[in-house]
């Protein structure tokens, strides 16, 4: 009996330690388990953390990078590792060496409950800073907006459409910023994000847009001619345009292009050509020295060319600007045939001592010279034709005798040539000093006048 009874005991006992030692192992094996799985979930953690350190958000406009910014410089790094350590429990966030520190009962319960795969955190925004993207955008050198508006030329209204800017407007770029900063999202995997900045309303617009400004070329015109004023110059009067005849001679189109009312300027030039017209009137001439003067030995009858003055008014009219017009007039001799002195002549100025000299419109001499004396020597005023050139001339009269190098004759004994026994010349010398009705010139201009001119060239003196 004692035997059988040790032999039973010592069978429980082998079970006994059996069961204990599976159970053994069985707890080891599960404490292994747990270390495995807590160091896959503390991979995908620690992963998680340096993806944050190492996210960058780039900037860029136009495809050119702006900048590239860490989640550390927009100052949301610290929120989102909060955010982050949020998803894991104290234990997930345990080093391995520090689980396997733990109590084998707290591993096992560990291990007894469920933990977080593919974790993914959206970026926390309460701290987010702007500031470095917008100190890169404003170092970029950067075109203002332009407005439209409107320009006049060449007889023509023209608008300038508006012209987009670059300058940065901060507070839309931070809003859209922010709103893209927000929908992302940290995971293993994520990739780095890129925010282009043009594909927010960013730029400070123009104020004066076609749109808005409401361009009318018709109240544009009406505005300019309110200042304008054109004034025409005739002979002895002037006719001034100004406020609502300008506004009836012009108009602009709906294209800008300005236009001249012909058959309202032509009546109105009509009028002036009637009421402007002068009959056997002194002729007026353009004196180098005298500006216009009246010649009135050459009695003269004077129409206005309408066409030509309907031309100028009408370049005028359409430059919008004010100006003045010389009336061009036709002048006819006594005979009604054209008259002008004009292009190749010489003129002898009494009153200011002066002689110029023109040939093809160009000045070729124009200088002082003495004519004659007040005193029964009077240098006869007319329009004469040159002739008779000669060199080295005695010039004789009842009282005098002289040499000159240069004779060129204008009427009878009276003629142009130098005079080397004079050193003055202009002034009123001519009025007790003067010539016996010649006119004395100093002798280099008057080789000039011998040299050039020819017989027949105008020689007026007045």
């Amino acid at each position: 009996m004692k035997k059988t009874q040790w032999i039973l005991l010592s069978s429980a006992a082998v079970v006994l330690v059996t069961a204990v030692v599976l159970a053994v192992t069985l707890t080891v094996r599960s404490a292994r388990r747990a270390a495995d799985e807590h160091a896959d979930v503390y991979a995908a953690y620690q992963a998680l953390r340096d993806r944050a350190a190492s996210y960058t958000l780039t900037v860029t406009e136009n495809g050119e990078s702006v900048g590239r910014y860490p989640l550390a410089e927009l100052g949301v790094l610290d929120a989102t590792l909060s955010a982050l350590d949020a998803q894991f429990s104290a234990t997930e966030r345990l080093t391995p060496e520090e689980f396997d520190a733990l109590p084998l009962r707290e591993k096992l319960d560990w291990h007894d409950v469920s933990h977080p795969s593919d974790v993914s955190v959206p970026l926390a925004m309460d701290t987010f800073d702007p500031a470095p993207v917008l100190r890169d955008l404003n170092a970029v050198a950067r075109e203002p907006a332009q407005d439209a508006y409107l320009s006049f030329s060449d007889g023509a209204y023209q608008i300038h459409p508006e012209v987009p800017g670059t300058v940065v407007q901060e507070k839309p770029v931070q809003d859209a910023l922010a709103e893209f900063a927000a929908a992302l999202v940290l995971s293993e995997d994520a990739e780095d994000a890129t925010f282009e900045l043009t594909d927010c309303d960013c730029y400070v617009p123009p104020e004066i847009t076609v749109e808005n400004a409401g361009f009318d070329f018709a109240r544009e015109l009406a505005e300019d001619l309110q200042d304008m004023t054109v004034t025409v110059t005739f002979h002895n009067a002037e006719e001034t345009l100004s406020g609502e005849t300008l506004a009836a001679l012009l108009s602009a189109g709906s294209d800008g292009k300005l236009s001249v009312d012909g058959a309202a300027l032509d009546t109105l030039i009509s009028g002036w050509a009637e009421t402007y017209q002068e009959f056997d009137t002194p002729y007026l001439f353009s004196s180098y020295k005298g500006g216009v003067v009246p010649i009135d030995f050459l009695p003269c009858d004077y129409d206005i060319d309408t066409a030509a003055l309907r031309k100028a008014l009408e370049q005028q009219l359409l430059s919008l600007t004010s100006g003045a017009i010389s009336a061009p007039y036709f002048c006819y001799d006594k005979n009604g045939e054209p008259f002008a002195i004009a292009k190749t002549y010489v003129e002898v100025d009494i009153e200011n001592q002066h002689l110029a000299y023109y040939q093809d419109g160009e000045l070729l001499v124009h200088t002082d010279v003495v004519t004659g004396k007040l005193s029964g020597y009077r240098t006869p005023t007319g329009l004469y034709s040159s002739y008779d050139k000669q060199v080295n001339r005695w010039l004789v009269g009842e009282d005098y005798c002289v040499f000159v190098k240069y004779w060129v004759r204008i009427s009878g004994p009276y003629g142009l040539h130098d005079a080397s026994w004079r050193t003055k010349f202009g002034g009123d010398y001519y009025k007790y000093g003067g010539s016996h009705g010649c006119v004395n010139i100093p002798e280099e201009a008057m080789a000039v006048i011998y040299e050039n001119i020819t017989d027949g060239t105008p020689v007026l003196v007045h």
